[in-house]
């Protein structure tokens, strides 16, 4: 609590955890500083029952991305992808890299990249999936050799 406007007025916190299916919400409204409210630059709060939300848990999936061994075929486009399940159940569409930083650094030329994704359970058997990349930049382009599809079990296996 040093500096310049170091207040902050937490009205509330949320954490979203989509392996257990469910979206918790904290409440405090109240100051964390040592000049406002009671001084207090720390809380503990707890979850308000009637506003966390849930719904249907999300599995993790580990995904490995393959890139092609040819002249030009790495990318720093934002890669996605989409699961579709055998009874018509699909995932959203989702990003592969959290940032440009890791856009950057993957789906480079000849590289082998994994990913662990939470995604929607489409079920046991993934009948297809959609992969792309939002192009923009110079260069944007990417050749894909494969992907291996992998769900993993509770225990990261």
């Amino acid at each position: 609590n040093t500096g310049n406007s170091t207040g902050w007025f937490l009205e509330w916190v949320e954490i979203d955890a989509p392996s257990l299916g469910r979206c918790l919400k904290f409440p405090c409204g109240r100051w964390l500083d040592k000049s406002e409210d009671d001084g207090a630059i720390e809380r503990i709060i707890f979850p308000a029952e009637l506003q966390t939300r849930e719904y249907i848990p999300f599995v993790p999936y580990e995904i490995t991305v393959y890139t092609s061994d040819i002249f030009g075929a790495g990318t720093d486009a934002d890669v996605f992808i989409v699961l579709y399940g055998s009874d018509g159940m699909c995932t959203q569409q989702k990003s592969l890299c959290l940032n440009k930083r890791e856009q950057r650094m993957y789906f480079e030329r000849n590289s082998v990249n994994q990913f662990i994704v939470e995604l929607e359970d489409v079920g046991d058997i993934i009948e297809k999936i959609r992969i792309g990349h939002k192009g923009g930049g110079l260069n944007s382009g990417w050749h894909l050799d494969r992907v291996a599809i992998r769900r993993l079990l509770p225990n990261g296996k």
